[in-house]
């Protein structure tokens, strides 16, 4: 405990010290504006492109359009390229042109007078910028960005990206000719932390960090240090320097575990992104083109209706409309299908579109209708169940208690009592799909969902007496078959546990009495090393100690009544309560003497 609250201690500390640097920079940035605001009038003609979101910094490299406005009458127009940082190309009495350009973005044009006593005016026009980074912040890896990509979305392990790259041995700061790799496209596999698919890519973390936040049509120049290149595969000439990769992100491929139990048997890989946000639920009618094996066919069905196999089922309730991925399931039990007919083999690869789906919007729908949606969920969860595919019913049985999770407001009381008996149902059903699984904290907490509202229910009782004995709980799994009893007295089943558990709780007892009894042995022994005994005393204290614990072997009575065994169990671990902290006493007495 006390080094978790040291870990959250420091990670909040972190986050303070980020976060007042994080201000510190917004507060600068926003004086500067302020200040520029006050020297200069501002007014944007043309405004950049969403997908231009970065503003030039020391160190890049800006191509901008200057057109100058002359008191006299006419206009200068001309093409300047120079480094930010670096005295501009292009003089404007009473304009500074460095300073105005750092607040715009490629591709935005701005009209810019100054509002001191030399009045000058120009229009600027931001055409082109090449970022540099120093990605490690040593100078060994830099990366110029010559083209800026579209969109917001970067590689995010695990996926696959589309690369289109070439690379060239430097001498002087000069390219060596007759080196190098041509340009090639590449598809490379990010995860765990690497990059693979080429043997002439960037070698280890290296090209992760280089890919981590292109965006798609980004293209940039990266230079790479010799002493990043130790082991790496590429032959480069005697004399060499670092080289160079001309890179280019064509496309990002995502991939998701849509395998109910995240074993990563069935993934899904993005090669369309489809349009919105929406996807389909659990009943809605939808409509696919499916691709196996080179034949293509249109199908419509209902949405996890069980129908066809889990690997199909899963992936359609995960896409977007329109959207185009490649499913690849390694779990024979998951892509098993007879009307599909998938071929043999340890890995079936398909293709799937979602053409259309039906938009159901189940909690504005009416509460009876709502109670008729759960019912045929709960018959669908019934159907998958008897077929032993526990997670699918699983699945299942959730969406019907995340539906009727809030019946307060229900104005129907016939379709409220509906919705409540329904629940229960539901959450008894997660809580045996949880115990087949072997989730028994799962299964317990199901279980809880019940007799919350109903304490007595034989079911929920009987089901979390069974997930508490695997979590060896043996007396609060005692109390749960005990309760059956009370409202079953007939129930074979409890009783049988009943006598189990009975037999758990004394060997776990006998152990307990063995470990203390130990422990008590140990610290007498280790306080007659350090003491003599008193003069007249001839009893030693390993024996004041062992006859002041219960004795482990002396025999356990017969006890027939329920309410007296429990009553002895009680007092036996009262007693080794107190064994507990006399031999905690005696071994921080010993300590205490030590230390002195």
């Amino acid at each position: 405990f006390g080094l978790r609250a040291l870990s959250w201690v420091c990670s909040c500390r972190r986050f303070s010290l980020a976060e007042t640097w994080y201000t510190m920079e917004e507060s600068d940035a926003e004086d500067e504006l302020t200040s520029f605001l006050d020297d200069v009038d501002k007014e944007i003609i043309t405004e950049a492109p969403p997908e231009a979101w970065y503003q030039p910094k020391a160190g890049d490299v800006l191509e901008v359009e200057v057109e100058r406005c002359r008191s006299e009458g006419g206009e200068d127009r001309k093409l300047h390229k120079w480094t930010l940082g670096s005295p501009a190309p292009v003089t404007i009495p009473g304009l500074d042109v460095d300073r105005c350009v750092r607040t715009m973005r490629c591709g935005e044009t701005a009209f810019l007078r100054s509002k001191k006593e030399v009045k000058a005016a120009a229009t600027l026009r931001l055409l082109s910028l090449e970022r540099n980074e120093d990605i490690l912040g040593d100078g060994r890896l830099m990366r110029r960005t010559l083209r800026e990509g579209r969109g917001w979305k970067t590689p995010k392990a695990p996926c696959e990206v589309l690369l289109r790259f070439s690379w060239q041995a430097l001498a002087s700061g000069d390219k060596i000719p007759e080196t190098g790799q041509a340009a090639k496209e590449v598809a490379m596999s990010i995860k765990n932390g690497s990059c693979t698919g080429s043997a002439d890519w960037i070698p280890g973390i290296y090209g992760l960090r280089v890919l981590t936040d292109l965006r798609v049509g980004q293209r940039c120049l990266v230079q790479l240090s010799s002493e990043l290149l130790s082991g790496s595969p590429i032959e480069r000439p005697p004399g060499s320097g670092p080289l160079e990769y001309d890179i280019e992100l064509l496309q990002i491929f995502t991939f998701e575990d849509i395998s109910l139990d995240r074993s990563e048997k069935i993934m899904k890989k993005v090669t369309r992104e489809g349009d919105g946000y929406s996807k389909p639920v659990e009943g809605a009618t939808v409509k696919l083109r499916i691709q196996v094996d080179g034949a293509e066919r249109e199908i419509s069905a209902e949405a996890a209706s069980g129908r066809f196999c889990a690997a199909l089922e899963e992936a359609v309730l995960s896409m977007k409309k329109h959207e185009i991925c490649e499913v690849r399931c390694s779990d024979p039990e998951a892509c098993r299908d007879e009307e599909l007919a998938f071929g043999p083999g340890l890995l079936v690869v398909f293709l799937l579109e979602l053409l259309d789906f039906e938009e159901l919007d189940v909690f504005s729908s009416a509460e009876n209708q709502r109670v008729e949606y759960c019912s045929r969920r709960k018959e669908v969860g019934s159907f998958f169940f008897q077929k032993s595919s526990w997670r699918q019913a699983l699945k299942r049985y959730q969406v019907v208690t995340s539906n009727l999770g809030y019946l307060h407001s229900w104005k129907n009381e016939a379709s409220k009592a509906q919705a409540m008996s329904l629940r229960k149902a539901c959450h008894l059903n997660i809580a045996a799909c949880w115990l087949k699984l072997e989730e028994w904290l799962e299964a317990s907490k199901a279980c809880d969902a019940v007799l919350t509202d109903e304490p007595h229910n034989v079911k929920a009782l009987f089901r979390r007496g069974q997930s508490l004995k695997e979590l060896k709980e043996f007396r609060e799994a005692e109390k749960c078959f005990r309760k059956v009893l009370a409202v079953q007295a007939d129930n074979k089943e409890a009783t049988r546990m009943l006598v189990q558990l009975r037999q758990m709780v004394k060997s776990e007892v006998e152990q307990q009495k063995e470990m203390f009894s130990r422990m008590a042995r140990g610290i007498a022994d280790t306080e007659n090393e350090a003491t003599e005994l008193p003069p007249g005393n001839d009893k030693p204290l390993e024996a004041e100690t062992r006859s002041s614990l219960p004795d482990s072997n002396s025999s356990q009575l017969e006890v027939k009544d329920d309410a007296l065994e429990e009553e002895e169990d009680d007092g036996t671990l009262t007693l080794m309560g107190i064994s507990a902290l006399l031999a905690c006493a005696a071994a921080g007495y010993m300590l205490l003497r030590r230390s002195r």
